[in-house]
């Protein structure tokens, strides 16, 4: 005899907004896990467009929901949490059961290594209590704001020798391995860094950012060397041996403008590809182009930046179709429009970016004073990032005058509360929902933990 079980998905929490639901994307990707009673096999089922799943069985036995999953954009799919999951008995003339999905979003903050090193005895030593903080405040990763950089003219990638001041004549090979593998034994991740800030007067760096530009200029005619020079990052990252998961780029280059465009998504897709399918597998890209600044209750479309050309360059849509490639936007100075920056991004209206909320962090200041937040605000912010699904990254650790580095990492027992109430902690296989961890990266936890017997 024939058993039907029916089931609806719904998205969670009360209030999500629509542009952030599964349901506006007519729940294409995802798929339930059933298992009937005493079968150890699970077998999956792809809803209609509603979100309804009618799931046939021939023994009279009870039923349940193992799981339900996403199978996009990125390479490993994101797990939901059910919230309500029952053992269920069909029937014909049964209602559907509501089957509630929510997920955790993914907490950062940038970071130079020195936040996480102390001087014990003259030596530089890790800092375990701000590595306990970390895993305390909920956070899935801590990404370096400048770890590689172009070395000279004929655009090798070396690590920044401005990375941090104290590191100078320190064996960054040995250090930034030994925080990786203490971070990753507290279930969090390292990100490299690869920034290009133009700062005025700095003649280093403007010869940095005229080799960038020359680079996506001649991309424009001859696309593979903007791959060329993606490929170089990544293999000088993977021949550091330091076991980053990931890389974040900060290309706020003088010279770059909307015509670079082409050619800064083929780099970022090439980045992104080569973390996704390389050794180890489905590690990241994430990139950071500017907020809207003071246009920002203007600015309509993706793209818009009337304040700095290179913020021109790149757009939000540059993750459309790339697995594992995830935007953070320097949502900063008060003065920036949150709201409206991901309505722009998540939105479906004209030149809105309509990318999935999974490929998003806001970037955030932390930071008080005029024109900016308050530690207050930014908890009202992180409601607001829940309901739209949308992670969170602040800067940084060292940028708050006389604010001390615990006092900035212990916020983010508060912001995680707003973020991811009642949701699964880091380091749990699907999750987070902005670049779902995969069985490698926690095999890479297994080993730290081992390594540091943790």
């Amino acid at each position: 005899m024939k058993q039907h079980l029916q089931f609806q998905l719904t998205d969670a929490p009360a209030g999500l907004l629509s542009q952030a639901s599964e349901a506006s994307y007519q729940w294409s990707d995802d798929e339930l896990g059933m298992q009937v009673d005493g079968d150890k096999t699970v077998g999956h089922q792809i809803p209609n467009g509603k979100g309804l799943v009618d799931f046939v069985y021939l023994v009279q036995e009870k039923a349940k929901v193992h799981s339900v999953r996403r199978m996009g954009p990125h390479a490993v799919p994101i797990a939901w949490r059910i919230s309500n999951a029952k053992n269920s008995v069909g029937g014909d003339n049964a209602p559907p059961e509501t089957v509630e999905i929510s997920t955790r979003v993914r907490v950062s903050t940038w970071s130079p290594p020195g936040s996480f090193l102390k001087v014990t005895g003259g030596k530089f030593q890790l800092d375990t209590d701000m590595l306990d903080r970390v895993k305390a405040g909920g956070l899935d990763d801590i990404t370096l704001t400048r770890t590689f950089t172009i070395g000279d003219a004929k655009g090798s990638v070396i690590f920044d020798p401005n990375a941090h001041p104290v590191l100078k004549g320190v064996d960054l090979t040995t250090t930034l391995t030994q925080l990786a593998d203490a971070l990753h034994a507290r279930n969090a991740q390292l990100i490299a860094g690869y920034g290009i800030v133009g700062v005025p007067g700095n003649d280093d760096t403007a010869d940095r950012s005229k080799f960038f530009t020359k680079v996506m200029t001649a991309a424009l005619t001859t696309p593979k060397l903007a791959e060329d020079h993606a490929d170089a990052i990544v293999d000088a990252m993977d021949q550091s041996g330091v076991p980053f998961d990931g890389i974040n780029f900060d290309l706020e280059v003088d010279g770059l403008d909307k015509t670079h465009r082409p050619a800064m998504q083929r780099f970022l897709q090439r980045v992104a590809r080569r973390m996704a399918e390389g050794t180890p597998k489905n590690r990241l890209c994430f990139f950071a182009p500017g907020g809207f600044g003071g246009n920002s209750a203007s600015t309509t479309k993706d793209g818009e930046f009337t304040s700095v050309k290179w913020g021109e360059s790149q757009m939000y849509a540059m993750c459309l179709g790339q697995a594992n490639l995830i935007v953070r936007p320097q949502g900063y100075d008060g003065a920036s429009d949150h709201v409206n920056m991901l309505k722009v991004a998540l939105g479906t209206g004209a030149g809105q970016a309509h990318i999935h909320p999974s490929q998003i962090q806001l970037g955030i200041k932390m930071i008080t004073g005029t024109g900016q937040l308050t530690d207050a605000q930014i908890q009202t912010d992180c409601d607001m990032l829940r309901l739209n699904r949308v992670g969170l990254i602040t800067w940084d650790l060292e940028s708050v005058g006389n604010v001390s580095r615990q006092t900035l990492i212990d916020r983010f027992v508060g912001y995680s509360t707003h973020l991811n109430p009642g949701e699964a902690g880091p380091g749990t296989e699907g999750q987070p929902f902005q670049g779902p961890l995969g069985p490698d990266q926690l095999a890479v936890f297994a080993a730290a933990k081992a390594k540091l017997k943790m």
